[in-house]
């Protein structure tokens, strides 16, 4: 399948991998964790750096994106922990925990934090007393895990980051939330998993859409009617390989009060058989524009070649500044015969 950006070839990157039938970032069995995973988490970043790899932080994310067993341990000792008034206290204090009389719940993945807190002096010993009940090796893995976050959160290189904040949404919720807050970015970053519009919470700062047209010329004459015509642009979810040959990609856009420019566009495209080709870091839009109407932005064409899998095909759209991801939207179609 060949992708032409506003006319021009673009070369096809190697593959790299992300599921197209889950949220996730990468599929991956949970790690082992040793103490010597903290110089793999080294080399891992090491990788991506030389390579720019994105299967490398997919990596160092599966280290992260995993159940909280702390917590689950905590409250298979529900009876007798929750009695420990000092035990308790900890968990409130640093973690907002909560007994609602039959488990404690915590708003924040409590695993991922603690090398993090545990780097306050006056922190140290309640952090010991939290796993005094149980072995080691519960202790190691909770400081890999915490590692893993702390790497993800605080790289220095941007593009890295943008990287990171783009997999945010396909984190588990409690370490999403923990992500944001570290990136500050709580009420910065929306997911939509289905064709649409992307918009800030307030609905005024910007408003992203993309759609999947299959006839591009007659788009074009819709879309430069007269400003007192409301364009009816649908997308279309299916795709003939035989009848089609070619659809287009087109990215529609609107900034209102949004600050923060340049404004730019990465595009990962999934086939179904897992393949991913990036297009990273398109100029979207330079400076604030004069007015906030509907313009126009990338369109990629998308020629069928005979051996591309049939079956669901996903276009994750990013839209990013230099340091803040802003909005990460998913279309999906099928490929048919």
């Amino acid at each position: 399948m060949k992708k032409i950006f506003k006319g021009v070839l673009l070369a096809l990157t190697s593959a790299l991998f992300f599921s197209c039938a889950s949220n996730s970032g990468m599929s991956s069995k949970e790690p082992a964790y040793t103490i010597e995973d903290g110089k793999y988490l080294d080399s891992l970043w090491n990788l991506y750096y030389e390579t720019g790899d994105e299967s490398y932080v997919d990596q160092v994310i599966a280290y992260a994106d995993t159940e909280d067993l702390l917590m689950k341990k905590i409250n298979q000792h529900y009876k007798e922990l929750s009695q420990d008034n000092r035990y308790m206290s900890i968990l409130e204090h640093w973690f907002s925990a909560e007994d609602d009389g039959k488990k404690i719940t915590c708003p924040v993945d409590v695993e991922s934090l603690i090398s993090i807190i545990i780097q306050d002096e006056a922190v140290k010993n309640d952090i010991r007393y939290i796993y005094s009940p149980f072995d080691q090796d519960l202790f190691i893995r909770g400081i890999m895990k915490s590692t893993a976050v702390w790497s993800l959160a605080f790289q220095d290189n941007k593009d890295a980051r943008i990287v990171v904040q783009k997999k945010i949404p396909f984190m588990n919720e409690k370490l999403a939330n923990n992500m944001y807050a570290l990136f500050g970015m709580e009420d910065i970053v929306y997911y939509q998993k289905k064709p649409g519009s992307v918009m800030n919470q307030a609905g005024k700062a910007f408003f992203i859409s993309s759609i999947l047209v299959k006839d591009l010329d007659s788009f074009m004459d819709e879309w430069n009617t007269p400003v007192d015509h409301t364009p009816f642009i649908p997308s279309v979810s299916e795709v003939s390989k035989s009848k089609d040959k070619e659809v287009s990609f087109v990215v529609l856009y609107s900034f209102n009060e949004h600050e923060d420019y340049p404004v730019y566009i990465d595009i990962d495209s999934c086939d179904s058989k897992g393949d991913v080709q990036h297009f990273k870091n398109m100029l979207l839009i330079e400076s604030k524009p004069e007015s906030n109407l509907y313009s126009l932005g990338p369109i990629m064409k998308i020629i069928f070649e005979d051996t591309d899998p049939l079956g669901e095909y996903t276009i994750r759209l990013t839209v990013h500044t230099e340091n803040t991801v802003l909005s990460v939207s998913d279309l999906t179609y099928k490929l048919k015969k």
